[in-house]
């Protein structure tokens, strides 16, 4: 059964709001990725080389993540949310009205702060509003970030070459921040249920069971092969293949397309697939197609191979953080958002990673390397005894 919803309840502007939160948060980074190029050429640094300073948005991104789920079990989601779309409006705004390199670092910064309470929080908002349909509802909202993350590179690839600045990308960003801040201000969240007590020495507890530290694994995994991906497919099709400038930067675009058909494949699926062998098929599948880019001998075929990856491993997040949600009901704002955050340390640690790798190894050995966590994390997701003798039962 779809997702039913109407503006004119409050479960509908929730909804609509969670899926604006994540189109915009998508917008922001990858508008970043895809101007990378530029943005290097412009002020004397090698794209390569800055594209580590997305740690900067990411760590911002991973630290709000911890604080922002807390903070949303104890004082309530919207609250939250809304200060999530102020700070990533006033990034974008840094961003596309600063002519100044100085103004980057500051910027990412707190476009990450957003990103960093949007991603967690409108998951855990879905999770709330539709108990029981949690894997379709983020696979779904899942499929929105990627229309962000679409939109953006492709509009900026056919543009830039053209003569448009990346800075007017930001802008339109800004709009998008505004808009969402406008409908959670006007919508109001009921009571989920949720222990109000919950504070972080009970999160860490939380923790030490396995159950949840697996997922947490699983998705440090799955983010870092993506992470690695994204940040970096731009400027190995134009830097290192010899790709058109215009094909390596909608590259992105293509890539969160097939990932986006992916998660709404895995969103439509019957309730009775088991989530952890999904999240296992998925990520498994994913990691041969990044390793078979190594056979390719042309760009075309290299990013046929990092698109069929996308489209492949795409129902892995959302599924897993759908997983870890729906165990943990009473306090999914808080473990959601821990779970989110030791996750995205997968892209604090890819961009100086792959960066240097790129350095000293061959472009094309570099870009197949993402295969190997994304392999570990199918693995991990399994089952273990120790999980199922009783860690589950929080």
């Amino acid at each position: 059964m779809a997702l039913q919803w109407s503006l004119n309840r409050p479960r509908g502007r929730l909804t609509l709001a969670a899926f604006l939160s994540l189109i915009s948060f998508a917008a922001s980074i990858n508008l970043f990725f895809a101007a990378i190029v530029r943005m290097g050429h412009e002020i004397g640094v090698r794209p390569e080389l800055l594209a580590s300073v997305s740690s900067a948005y990411f760590a911002a991104f991973v630290v709000v993540s911890i604080l922002a789920g807390y903070l949303a079990d104890r004082v309530g989601a919207r609250v939250v949310l809304m200060a999530g779309c102020l700070a990533l409006l006033a990034g974008a705004l840094l961003l596309g009205l600063s002519a100044r390199p100085a103004a980057l670092i500051p910027a990412v910064v707190a476009m990450g702060l957003g990103g960093g309470i949007l991603e967690g929080m409108s998951s855990a908002l879905l999770v709330q509003l539709y108990p029981d349909r949690e894997r379709r509802a983020v696979n779904l909202s899942q499929a929105a970030y990627c229309l962000g993350a679409i939109a953006g590179p492709l509009l900026m690839g056919i543009l830039l070459p053209r003569g448009v600045d990346w800075r007017i990308f930001f802008l339109g960003v800004a709009v998008l921040a505004f808009a969402n801040l406008v409908l959670y201000s006007i919508s109001r969240t009921e009571a989920m249920g949720q222990d109000q007590g919950f504070s972080p020495k009970e999160a860490a507890t939380v923790l030490r069971h396995w159950s949840v530290a697996q997922l947490c694994l699983v998705l440090f995994l799955y983010v870092l092969a993506e992470a690695a991906l994204v940040g970096f497919l731009n400027i190995y099709l134009f830097q290192f293949s010899s790709a058109p400038e215009s094909v390596a930067i909608q590259s992105i675009a293509y890539f969160w397309a097939a990932m986006l058909l992916g998660r709404l494949l895995c969103g439509l699926l019957p309730g009775r697939w088991s989530d952890r062998g999904l999240i296992f098929t998925t990520m498994a599948l994913g990691a041969a197609a990044v390793a078979a880019s190594l056979l390719a001998v042309d760009w075309r075929y290299a990013l046929a191979c990092f698109v069929a990856s996308a489209f492949l491993m795409g129902g892995a997040w959302p599924t897993t953080v759908a997983l870890t949600g729906a165990r943990h009901r009473r306090r999914a704002s808080t473990v959601v958002g821990v779970t989110v955050a030791i996750g995205a340390l997968g892209c604090v640690v890819a961009p100086p990673v792959m960066g240097g790798l790129f350095q000293f190894a061959a472009p094309g050995l570099v870009m197949a390397l993402p295969a190997i966590p994304l392999l570990l994390g199918g693995l991990l997701a399994l089952p273990a005894p120790r999980a199922v003798a009783g860690a589950d039962s929080q």
